[in-house]
């Protein structure tokens, strides 16, 4: 009986213990869980704007805890914020220049294939990727 007894509360203490050390045992550039880690990489994009096709690089990372971007194109690279995922779906935001027009994001990632629209104040413009390898 006391070794039922101590076992039990052995069990007792490393259960209590391993919640903080799960959470306290995360480095700051590990993703929380599935769904930002499907996300996280470089990303090869293109976005359909009047007819012609704008390339860009999207590169996703963790820094201290949490999601960030940038977004480069035409010759500039534009800080990603509002970094959002909810399963299989990435929303952020981004701005063009110093003050300029604020894009909204809305994609899906499947694999290595992502897909969305950028919502602006001119309408949807259709924008999918692929990450490299």
């Amino acid at each position: 009986m006391v070794k039922s007894k101590t076992a039990l509360a052995v069990c007792l203490v490393v259960a209590a213990m391993f919640p903080a050390l799960a959470v306290e045992g995360l480095p700051d550039d590990q993703p929380q869980n599935e769904a930002e880690e499907a996300f996280l990489g470089t990303w090869d994009m293109e976005t359909e704007f009047q007819g012609q096709q704008m390339l860009a690089v999207m590169t996703i990372s963790m820094e201290d805890g949490e999601l960030a971007g940038v977004w480069a194109s035409q010759g500039m690279e534009m800080v990603m914020t509002n970094i959002v995922v909810d399963g299989d779906n990435l929303t952020f935001q981004r701005t063009m220049g110093d003050g300029g027009m604020v894009m909204d994001f809305d994609g899906t990632v499947d694999g290595d294939t992502i897909t969305g629209k950028w919502i602006t104040g001119m309408g949807e413009l259709p924008c999918a990727g692929n990450r490299r390898e």
